[in-house]
This record gives C-alpha cells, sequence and structure tokens, in this order.
C-alpha cells in the first residue's frame, strides 16, 4: 500500500516537471499535468477502495532505524489515514480538472503545474 502512494507521488512530481518541458506546445500544455495527476488521483482512490474491500487487510508499516536511542523511524496507514485519503484524492481530481480550464489563460511559461502538483 505504502508502494502505491509512493508510486502516486512520484508520478504527479513528474507530470508537473514534464509540463515545464511542454510549456512551448500551448496545444498540449493545459492538459497535459492535468490529464496524469487525474488519472493518477482516479488510479489511487481506485486502489484504497478496493483495499477497503479486503477482508482481512492489516496495518503495514515502513519502518527504518533511527539515531536516536529507544526510537525508530516508522510510515503506516491504517483504517483512518485511508479514510482521510479518500477525499484528498477526490479533491486532486477535481482541482487538476478545473486547473486546466483556469491555467489556460495564464502564461504559458510558469511553473503553476509543477507547484501544484508538489502541493
Amino acid at each position: 500500500m505504502l508502494l502505491v502512494i509512493l508510486s502516486y507521488i512520484i508520478l504527479i512530481s513528474l507530470a508537473g516537471l514534464f509540463s515545464i518541458g511542454l510549456s512551448r506546445r500551448e496545444l498540449i500544455f493545459p492538459y497535459f499535468a492535468s490529464g496524469i495527476i487525474s488519472l493518477c488521483s482516479l488510479g489511487a482512490l481506485g486502489y484504497i477502495l478496493w483495499y477497503f474491500l479486503e477482508i482481512n487487510w492489516q496495518v503495514r508499516f515502513f519502518q527504518l532505524p533511527w539515531a536516536l536511542p529507544f526510537a525508530r523511524f516508522s510510515v503506516g496507514l491504517d483504517s483512518l489515514s485511508l479514510f482521510f485519503m479518500v477525499p484528498l484524492l477526490i479533491l486532486a481530481t477535481a482541482c487538476s480538472v478545473y486547473g486546466s480550464r483556469y491555467f489556460k489563460d495564464h502564461f504559458p511559461g510558469m511553473l503553476q503545474w509543477l507547484h501544484y502538483a508538489l502541493l
């Protein structure tokens, strides 16, 4: 599950970076990053909803050793965090679809899609 979330973050960040290279092409520019972010958000949303429907799912944690004594770095997804990811992914999809029309009138050389993807 953490691999899916990490892949989602990497893909939308790359979409923002690639949109900088496409800023000279005014026909593709407004829709490229929007489409990639929307597809990735819907894919992650579908995976999370499918994950909720599994009967025997468990909390998974990613742990790394930590330099402090009696401490460790751990990142995990439980049912509450997955529940709150559903409206966030719906919002990310809606904002990227809206942004494709909103950013259409902006100067194409700007970094708006990169900043949106990093947000």
